[in-house]
Parts: C-alpha cells; structure tokens; sequence
C-alpha cells in the first residue's frame, strides 16, 4: 500500500494536473483508512487479540534493512524484553524461539524483493508451531507457498468508476458511463 502511494506520489510530481494532484492526495487518504480498518478491526480485533498471545506488524518497502526489521519485531513480540542482541544471527535465533514460545501473529507488510524474504525468513517457525506469519507483496516468486489470496484487478470500467468517485465526488451522481 505504502509502495503505490510512493509510486503515484513520484507520478504526481512530473504532472502539473491539478486533478491528478487532487485523486493521489484523495487516493493515500483512502489507502491510509483502509490501513487503519485492517489494523484496528483485524490486527488490533479482539478475535486476533484471545488467539494470539503476541503480535507484530512491521512494514519492509524497498528501504530493506534486516537488523531495524527483526529488532522492530522483537520489541512488539517481547515489550519487556531488553534488548541485548546485536548481530543478525542472534536476533533471528531470538526472534525464531519467541514464536515458538509464544503463539504469535507476525505481519510482514509490503515485501519487494524474493531475495528480502529469504533473508528474514530463517527467523520464523514455519509449521512448527501455533505462529502465523501474513505478507504483503506484489511478487509471485514470494507468495508461492502456503494460502495465497490474490487481489482482483480492477477492470478499466471499474478502475475508471472509482476514479472519478475519488477524484470528482461531487460530479459523480452526473456521469453517465458509455458502452
């Protein structure tokens, strides 16, 4: 999510269309609410709170860093925990033993790269345990084990309707859409 509002972003830069200005900024204020709604009605929701006794939720994007990402999720999995470990093996091995500890939710948002996964992948208990790990990518090379739900694209009449929902709400009542 936060790639595509990147990318529209940089898009918007090289167009002096004040529409196209108005849709990118309407378009990341509604990719952020549906962030919010996922976060606070999944992640946060009480069903996910009574199965999992630890959670984390980290964002990856191309500014991939291994060490910020796995302290960044040992200090949502163990709060308490100070934190000791300093090279990568270390906290992979720490990181790996809590969540089979621990049943744990782990969401990895926004994986770029085939070769990231595999770098970070050593510190999950896949199958082991009762921990789940959620990613979010737009690469086939990483989402091809497990249960992979793949988002319908829009067709162009449907991608043109929400558009001008986004872009010309108070015009949209008006617009008669040819066949």
């Amino acid at each position: 999510m936060h790639s595509l509002l990147k990318d529209a972003s940089k898009r918007q830069d090289t167009d002096n269309s004040e529409t196209i200005r108005n849709w990118v900024s309407q378009l990341r204020d509604l990719a952020t609410q549906a962030e919010i709604i996922l976060e606070r009605k999944v992640y946060q929701g009480e069903a996910v709170q009574r199965c999992f006794e630890a959670r984390a939720w980290i964002c990856i994007s191309q500014q991939f860093q291994p060490t910020t990402i796995f302290k960044g999720l040992l200090k949502q999995l163990l709060p308490h925990e100070k934190e000791e470990q300093h090279d990568d093996d270390e906290l992979v091995r720490t990181l790996y033993d809590a969540q089979k500890e621990k049943k744990c939710l782990v969401i990895l948002d926004d994986i770029w790269k085939a070769e990231d996964w595999n770098k970070l992948r050593h510190a999950f208990p896949i199958g082991e345990s009762g921990s789940r790990i959620l990613l979010t990518t737009r690469n086939q090379n990483i989402a091809s084990t497990g249960y992979v739900h793949r988002l319908k694209c829009l067709s162009e009449d449907e991608g043109w309707e929400l558009l001008q929902k986004i872009a010309l709400p108070n015009n949209y009542s008006q617009v008669v859409f040819d066949d």
